[in-house]
């Protein structure tokens, strides 16, 4: 939890207000080609939701039917789990609309220049985010802050740890991250023992309540045919 709130702070704190994907997507589970690909249409304001729904990344590119570099590809989502919402704390929207404002700012800043696609990520020129330089952007975050180096993907499981260890159901979070099978996180299984106990407890405190409504409401009764018999 230490490292990744030291990372967040660096995130939120940082002179490249791009840097603020990488709070959004420790907070969110998104992959990065997600997030290079949302637009601002994909944010629900009123719902705090997040509409996932396509993804930006560098693919093999063909001349003459034959492989030839790379190219930026934007599309749908990978899989239909992909496609779907994401609930955003008030927190995050706060931040969001923050983020926007400062975005803003640059695109009136470059007036004509800019070339607005509707990105979240873009430059200040209004451009696509490369994944390779954002992936270097987290990459010089981590390193500012000292933490082991790891690739982008594991602000998914940071975000899939936190969601575990929180009580959250597994079909959930898989759904959150947009696995097509809960078993995808059966890497997270040695979190569970102690959400297990948990789940007893309140099992057991169900339990207990029922009962305790089942006595009064037999009690209850009870008085209302006694009364009944002596009046």
């Amino acid at each position: 939890v230490d490292e990744q709130t030291k990372i967040e702070q660096a995130a939120l704190e940082s002179d490249n207000r791009n840097a603020f994907g990488v709070y959004l997507c420790v907070n969110t589970g998104l992959r990065l080609g997600e997030w290079l690909g949302l637009q601002w249409k994909d944010v629900e304001w009123d719902n705090k939701e997040l509409n996932i729904r396509r993804t930006l990344g560098r693919r093999v590119a063909f001349k003459d039917g034959l492989p030839h570099g790379t190219e930026i590809h934007i599309g749908d989502t990978k899989t239909f789990s992909s496609r779907r919402r994401v609930p955003i704390t008030a927190d995050l929207t706060e931040r969001l609309l923050v983020f926007k404002a400062k975005q803003d700012a640059v695109k009136q800043a470059a007036g004509p220049a800019y070339k607005d696609d509707d990105f979240l990520l873009a430059s200040d020129l209004g451009k696509h985010y490369e994944p390779r330089y954002y992936e270097e952007l987290f990459y010089g975050l981590m390193e500012q802050e000292g933490g082991e180096k790891g690739n982008f993907h594991c602000l998914r499981h940071t975000f899939a740890t936190r969601c575990i260890e929180a009580g959250m159901d597994i079909y959930v979070v898989s759904k959150l991250l947009g696995h097509t099978n809960p078993t995808t996180l059966n890497r997270y299984g040695h979190l569970l023992p102690d959400h297990r106990a948990a789940s007893i407890k309140k099992l057991e405190a169900y339990r207990k309540r029922q009962a305790n409504t089942y006595l009064f409401f037999s009690f209850m009764t009870s008085i209302v045919h006694l009364f009944c018999v002596l009046f």
